[in-house]
């Protein structure tokens, strides 16, 4: 499809007169624990970016390990501050799927450093989540974390219904 949108700005096309939803800007990326708290190394680091167009948010950004507190070892891992809550309906089975993330562990990370993050429906966080080798993916738990200062990082980008 061509001219959508022509250079002087007016809409024409498949989006006819309606208005482009269209917004970007800046988020704090958090780690996100079921008990206790994991800050960050620094938040001039943590920080990841978005644009949002019409019902998807385009997600990307950087999150490092700080420092923990309180957490237990077999808590998952979340990040989170997603700039959007996910819609209420999704898709996949069971309509639970919101979106998703890809990311690779820079650092230490131990064995099971995050590859992706499922975002679900109604949520704002990231369930990080790592291959197992047959297939299938499980969970990364604090567990996997060298939680050392600095040294788990992860840079991730990804999209996701609003």
């Amino acid at each position: 499809m061509s001219g959508i949108i022509n250079s002087a700005g007016s809409k024409s096309g498949v989006i006819g007169t309606t208005e482009l939803d269209y917004e970007e800007g800046r988020w704090t990326a958090t780690w996100v624990v079921d008990n206790g708290t994991i800050s960050a190394y620094s938040t001039t680091y943590n920080q990841g970016f978005y644009i949002k167009i019409g019902g998807m948010c385009h997600v990307w950004g950087y999150n490092s390990f700080g420092s923990d507190s309180g957490e237990s070892e077999s808590d998952a891992l979340r990040i989170g501050g997603l700039p959007f809550t996910s819609r209420a309906t999704g898709f996949g089975q069971s309509n639970n799927q919101a979106g998703g993330l890809s990311m690779f562990g820079n650092g230490l990370w131990g064995s099971g450093g995050p590859q992706t993050g499922r975002i679900t429906n109604s949520s704002s966080e990231a369930y990080l989540q790592y291959a197992t080798g047959s297939g299938n993916h499980t969970s990364t738990l604090v567990s996997d974390m060298n939680e050392s200062a600095n040294y788990d990082q992860v840079v991730f980008f990804g999209q996701y219904l609003i």
